[in-house]
Order: structure tokens, then C-alpha cells, then sequence
């Protein structure tokens, strides 16, 4: 089913006049019917359901969808809109239980960064000091750089048109 408004000034009104927890649930109904009518292809109205989704506490799919809007987003250049998604993602997705968490959280937290240095360093610099955070307490630099240098002992004794093929 479809609601269509004559005007979006009477949509607005009735919007407005409903209590929070009709709004959620309103658009958790309308976010669960059209994912249904999607099937398979939910990714294809990804944007519509973000839109949704992230209207509810539904937090799980509205961080699935909102990063696949902001994919979507981001490949056509609509950097405002993509970061915005990809900011509320990140923000719902530290307080929920998510398949991959860890890996979706920095890959997200990088997109933020690459996104956002330009025209919302605030934006960049919170979400490149997560980046940081994970990162000292994850990696162990020491060892990290420890590899690093024995794989530069072995790239120096190749040949040297095989040491080109990998700068490459």
C-alpha cells in the first residue's frame, strides 16, 4: 500500500501530530513492507529503507541499510549525504551486537575520515581519533614494524624487474 498527500504541507502536519512511538513504528511498518516487497533486490531501495530503519530502533537494519545508502551516496558524489549516513551508522552501529563489528566500525570510521577532512574536519578528527584508539590497542607496532623491515630485506634481494612488478 501506498499513502499518498495532496500537499506535503498536510503530510508534515499529521507527521508532526504524531507521538514519537507512532512515528517508529509507523516507519518500522513501512520499512519492513517495502524491504518485503524488495526481496532480493532491498539493496536496489537501500535509501529508502535507510531512511526508514534509521527512524526506528530497529538498529541492526538500519545500520545495514544506512551503509549501503551511503555506498550508493558516496559512488555519485553526494558527499554530504554520504557522510551523514555514514556518521549515524557508526554511531548506532558502537552500541549493538553486528556481524563483523569490529571490521564494518573501522572501515566506517576511514570512509568518515577520507569524506569529511575537507568540509568537516571537526567530523574527520573525532572519528580519526577512534581510528587511532583502535589501532593502539589493537596492533602491536613494534612487531608490525619488525615484519615490515624483514619483508623490505627480502623485496631488496630481488631481482630488480621483480622489485619494479611490486612497486607497481
Amino acid at each position: 500500500d501506498r499513502v499518498l498527500f495532496t500537499h506535503d504541507t498536510v503530510r508534515d502536519t499529521i507527521y508532526q501530530r504524531l507521538a514519537d512511538d507512532e512515528r517508529r513504528a509507523l516507519h518500522l511498518q513501512w520499512g519492513q513492507t517495502l524491504e518485503r516487497a524488495a526481496g532480493p533486490a532491498a539493496q536496489k531501495v537501500a535509501p529508502a529503507l535507510a531512511h526508514h530503519f534509521s527512524r526506528t530502533t530497529d538498529d541492526v537494519r538500519a545500520v545495514r541499510y544506512l551503509l549501503l545508502a551511503a555506498t550508493e551516496a558516496l559512488g555519485v558524489r553526494a558527499l554530504t549525504d554520504g557522510s551523514r549516513m555514514l556518521v549515524e551508522a557508526a554511531r548506532r552501529l558502537e552500541g549493538i551486537d553486528y556481524p563483523d563489528k569490529q571490521a564494518t566500525l573501522v572501515s566506517t570510521w576511514a570512509q568518515i575520515v577520507d569524506c569529511t577532512f575537507s568540509n568537516q574536519p571537526l567530523v574527520a578528527v573525532e572519528f580519526g581519533q577512534r581510528l587511532i584508539e583502535h589501532w593502539k590497542q589493537s596492533v602491536d607496532v613494534a612487531r608490525a614494524s619488525k615484519i615490515m623491515k624483514r619483508m623490505m630485506g627480502v623485496i631488496n634481494r630481488l631481482p630488480r624487474p621483480v622489485r619494479a612488478a611490486i612497486k607497481k
